[in-house]
């Protein structure tokens, strides 16, 4: 991903539940860069305003564990590959 992208990503997050531009933002990340989106979401808006979504495999468990009281859903590792896009975002063309 390119430098700034996630920063960018997460402020554009806020900012849309904020205003009332959604009603849901759900961050499907293990970036623990990421951390502060779903704990201020849930402080300036309530744990209803934000979701995580990880996958998880018999290799790989680790998820984005916020210390707000947020819903979480575990993606298997199969339904992991049916929606994975096979872009490389970080590299350059």
């Amino acid at each position: 991903m390119e430098k700034g992208v996630d920063v960018e990503l997460a402020l554009g997050t806020v900012e849309a539940v904020v205003r009332g531009e959604c009603d849901v933002a759900v961050l499907f990340s293990h970036d623990t860069d990421l951390l502060p989106v779903p704990e201020t979401l849930t402080r300036l808006a309530g744990p209803q305003s934000v979701e995580t979504a990880a996958w998880v495999s018999d290799t790989f468990r680790q998820r984005l564990k916020s210390k707000a009281p947020v819903a979480h859903h575990a993606l298997s590792e199969r339904i992991f590959q049916l929606i994975s896009t096979p872009v490389n975002y970080a590299r350059r063309d």
